[in-house]
Parts: structure tokens; C-alpha cells; sequence
């Protein structure tokens, strides 16, 4: 399986989120800070060492999302709801 750069996962990620602004940058070797704002409020949640590497496969991808959700579960169990998951939907 293909890897992709941070960059490129992270942009990917961004469309995934919307309409929630996705925000990602690392804060050490293995993880990174998330911020995720919902424009319309100014709504804003920040989760710090989320495990990451600067290459992802789609897997890692996968569970990087899976984390960030479970840790907005637990923080902010509304703030999922927000998505545009219409577009999911066939």
C-alpha cells in the first residue's frame, strides 16, 4: 500500500471534516495537535497527542480519523454531528 505525505493526508482530512475546519500540525516526532473550528459558531475543539506519522497509508489514515472521532466522542459527543455526512450516503 502507497504512502502519502502528511501534507496530503492532512488535505485529504480536511474534506472529510467539512464543513468543520480541519487543522493539523505535528507537536512531536509521533504525534500531532488537531483543531477542528465549525465556522458557522466559532465553535472550536483542540486534541493534542494524537499518534501520527509523517507518512500515512490509507489505513493510517483510517485510523486517524477513527481516533480523532473517538476522542471528539469523548470530549464533545454534538460536536460529530456537524458533519456533512449526506455525502456518504448513495
Amino acid at each position: 500500500m502507497k504512502a502519502m505525505s502528511q501534507p496530503t493526508a492532512f488535505h485529504a482530512m480536511k474534506d472529510y471534516f467539512s464543513p468543520i475546519s480541519f487543522r493539523a500540525e505535528m507537536d512531536s516526532p509521533a504525534s500531532i495537535q488537531v483543531t477542528l473550528i465549525y465556522p458557522p459558531t466559532g465553535e472550536t475543539v483542540g486534541l493534542s497527542d494524537v499518534p501520527c506519522t509523517v507518512t500515512l497509508t490509507c489505513a493510517d489514515m483510517f485510523t486517524l480519523i477513527h481516533e480523532i472521532e473517538s476522542r471528539l466522542v469523548e470530549l464533545k459527543p454534538g460536536f460529530l454531528h456537524k458533519l456533512d455526512l449526506s455525502r456518504y450516503v448513495g
